[in-house]
């Protein structure tokens, strides 16, 4: 019979954990995931149909390497419609590393073993400074590391304080953007943002949010 989804993670994780040694890290660097928190990821392990950890936070720019940790074949591949990556199939103790340069959530899965939903995400927040200001602070959001490649842009939604996600700006071919609160109300703003191709109109989904702060 089938396992659950939850089963094999739970499964997995406790395996992963008898392996680690006592500082808590693994030799590749993969620290057990602390609930309700998706760790920050350098190195994400590929183990029976899970990958570990799941899902993961990428910094905005940051490399990350996926191991084959087992002896089954398995592929870290780019979730359509953007299907930025594909390893291809991967062998045991084989790498595969993907540089995230905009931010977004990029949804991934092993194509080989996509019938046991063998699935995950990466997520990248934007960068915000100054975090907080007074009124008639100009703050920057870096959206990506690089400037939007030909056929992408950047699409940024801001969220103002007890408001909802409405765009503001977008088709932005550049790293940042800037906030001018000049006149705006104190609180908190929220920003995301998404990787957008531009010739089939695909799209990663939104980033998880960042704010800033307006005082008065």
């Amino acid at each position: 019979m089938r396992r659950s989804r939850g089963a094999v993670i739970a499964t997995a994780v406790a395996i992963l954990l008898v392996s680690l040694p006592l500082g808590g890290t693994s030799a590749g660097g993969v620290a057990p995931a602390r609930p309700g928190r998706a760790p920050q990821a350098g190195l994400i392990q590929e183990l029976n149909y899970v990958f570990i950890p799941d899902p993961a936070n990428a910094a905005l720019g940051k490399t990350v390497t996926w191991l084959n940790a087992v002896h089954a074949r398995h592929t870290t591949t780019g979730a359509a419609p953007l299907s930025l990556w594909d390893s291809g199939d991967m062998v045991y103790q084989q790498k595969f590393a993907y540089t995230f340069t905009a931010a977004g959530q990029y949804p991934y899965l092993c194509t080989i073993h996509l019938q046991y939903n063998m699935v995950s995400s990466i997520r990248v927040r934007d960068k915000v400074n100054p975090p907080d200001g007074p009124a008639g602070t100009v703050f920057t959001i870096r959206v990506a590391t690089i400037p939007a490649p030909s056929d992408y842009v950047y699409d940024v939604q801001m969220m103002e304080p007890g408001g909802a996600w409405q765009d503001w700006m977008i088709n932005v071919t550049s790293m940042d953007v800037q906030f001018d609160s000049t006149g705006r109300n104190p609180g908190t703003y929220a920003f995301r943002s998404r990787l957008h191709r531009v010739s089939d109109d695909a799209s990663s989904d939104y980033s998880p949010p960042v704010t800033i702060s307006v005082t008065p």
